[in-house]
């Protein structure tokens, strides 16, 4: 695992399977400071298990962390991880991993920055995700795109990031930034709506999940991404065309050249992007 952020960092995991009082419990005995809160809970200090009405299944739950950093924040993620999973908790296609990145100290370069990154790579990190994430499939994680680019689904890749590119520079404020890419919602791979509140960017996209491996991947991943915009690293379009592949290709092969990921982290997103495709594929064919 390479984290070579030290930036805050908190995440949601949303589920189903396990009593909420119960599962408190069980995050208490496994040495987790949990306690049972409602759906606007705000306490950050602690782990809370919140009641969601978007989940589908039984005993359904949302698991928010406390604000974590760093290796001590990884092992306590770890921990809850494997409390679930050892209980009966799961996820399906109605739940979602969300992760917030602490970046209250950014000026809106750091922003236009990352989001530029992530117009450049969403059609990359759409191929880690099943198909309900991909695109604007899931009507809670719409694409960067959507409201800026009209028909972005079908359209050339690097033209569409060129568009992109050219409207993020010409926000000059995170309230302008945010209305260009999720007008009044909230419900967008990237989001700032608590930005002023929380000093946090939230990413949206992955699909629920507790396992350990796509987890972590995926801190790491993003990690590398919020490190890159600190930076100030230089962000070009694409030249000339370009598939979802390389797309991804490029991102993964960037992240590692960089000391952002490990050459493992690597290994495992281009297994899992061609086991995602082999499923979509078999579907093709059933259909």
């Amino acid at each position: 695992m390479t984290m070579n952020t030290n930036r805050t960092y908190g995440v949601e995991f949303e589920g189903y399977g396990i009593p909420m009082d119960t599962l408190v419990s069980k995050l208490r005995h496994a040495g987790i400071n949990a306690r049972l809160a409602s759906y606007s809970g705000s306490d950050y200090s602690v782990w809370q298990v919140k009641p969601d009405g978007s989940i589908s299944g039984r005993y359904g739950f949302e698991v928010v962390s406390p604000v974590l950093q760093g290796a001590d924040g990884l092992e306590q993620v770890k921990k809850v991880l494997s409390v679930v999973r050892d209980n009966g908790g799961d996820a399906n296609e109605s739940c979602g991993f969300h992760i917030h990145w602490g970046v209250r100290d950014w000026r809106i370069k750091n922003f236009r920055n990352f989001y530029k990154r992530w117009a450049k790579f969403e059609k990359g990190t759409d191929l880690l995700q099943p198909l309900s994430r991909r695109g604007d499939n899931a009507y809670y994680t719409k694409s960067v795109y959507s409201n800026v680019v009209m028909g972005h689904a079908s359209g050339d890749i690097a033209r569409t990031v060129q568009t992109m590119f050219t409207k993020i520079d010409g926000c000059r404020t995170v309230t302008q930034l945010r209305n260009l890419i999720q007008g009044g919602g909230r419900y967008n791979k990237l989001n700032l709506a608590k930005y002023h509140r929380t000093g946090t960017v939230e990413i949206r996209h992955h699909s629920g999940s507790f396992s350990e491996q796509k987890v972590i991947a995926w801190i790491e991943l993003t990690g590398s991404m919020i490190s890159d915009a600190d930076n100030g690293k230089a962000i070009k379009g694409w030249n000339g065309s370009v598939d979802a592949k390389k797309v991804l290709d490029t991102l993964l092969g960037a992240a590692v050249r960089v000391g952002g990921m490990s050459s493992a982290t690597r290994t495992f997103y281009k297994a899992r992007a061609k086991e995602l495709q082999r499923k979509i594929d078999e579907r093709s064919r059933r259909a």
